[in-house]
């Protein structure tokens, strides 16, 4: 899933975000539904992670990883 980080924040309050995050800090950044976007700073490196949700029951997931074994 592609996506740009101006598609859910303006791209000055991303950068205020990364600029006052301190070593080895995480912060949620933009939380929904459907999908987190964290950032974490580890020395001066600044690491985004995004983290996307279905709309699937679970038990139907696992079915899916367990049949894949």
């Amino acid at each position: 899933m592609a996506f740009n980080i101006c598609d859910f924040m303006e791209e000055k309050e991303y950068q205020e975000f990364c600029d006052n995050l301190k070593t080895n800090e995480r912060k949620v950044i933009y939380s929904d539904d459907i999908i987190d976007i964290e950032i974490k700073k580890v020395g001066r490196k600044i690491l985004t992670f995004v983290n996307t949700y279905g709309d699937k029951e679970i038990n139907e997931v696992l079915n899916s990883v367990c049949s894949l074994v």
